[in-house]
């Protein structure tokens, strides 16, 4: 739906930041054209020019509310999202993509998909965001989501926030749908976060998430 997200993205560049990380549809477009679409480096070129900061293995530092907090997007290869098998996924991989965590002040890490969920907090964040699993596409009462995008059942990081080490990690459900367009008990969602900082007498750099 590259129509849809070109015209919110529009829309939102001159109002307020935003920071575009790459998952696994982005990464397909910049290395197999699509038909009648154009070319991913002249989309992006678009949005640039529009105000969007696209965030492909690389990090900014963000100067809010008196802190200052460091954002990285990790753009992994196709071969991350294959179905079976695929790659472990370690920190020393993703270091390898995006270089290393700021030990210094709050990490966040634009991931896309949460299957690697204690590799991220190993490379040093503080906050995962991602979301590629659909929330389990079907959402069953207790049990959660049914299915990941990978055909796995009942995956554990399908929707909400998740402690994960010392940090947290927030999955959305996001706003579309995967191969077959089917929800069940499972609404799109947009995921707001209000991040709260602690007191110079708090227990470390770690600020928790809302």
């Amino acid at each position: 739906h590259a129509e849809e997200a070109e015209q919110l993205l529009r829309g939102l560049a001159p109002r307020v930041p935003i920071y575009y990380g790459i998952g696994n549809h982005e990464k397909r477009w910049q290395e197999m054209p699509v038909p009648g679409r154009k070319p991913w480096e002249a989309w992006q070129e678009e949005m640039e020019e529009a105000g969007v900061c696209f965030l492909d293995n690389r990090s900014v530092r963000l100067h809010r509310g008196g802190g200052i907090l460091r954002l990285t997007g990790l753009s992994l290869p196709l071969t991350y999202y294959k179905k079976s098998p695929k790659p472990r996924g370690t920190e020393k991989q993703i270091r390898a993509l995006a270089g290393p965590a700021d030990p210094e002040h709050y990490q966040i890490l634009l991931a896309h998909t949460p299957g690697y969920a204690e590799a991220y907090h190993r490379w040093g964040a503080d906050l995962s965001l991602a979301g590629h699993f659909h929330g389990g596409i079907i959402r069953l009462p207790v049990l959660g989501g049914v299915i990941d995008t990978g055909w796995h059942l009942f995956p554990h990081y399908d929707r909400g926030i998740f402690p994960v080490g010392g940090g947290e990690m927030i999955v959305s459900a996001g706003l579309g749908s995967h191969t077959i367009p089917l929800r069940v008990n499972n609404p799109p969602e947009l995921v707001g976060i209000t991040l709260c900082r602690e007191e110079p007498a708090g227990a470390g750099r770690h600020h928790p998430a809302q």
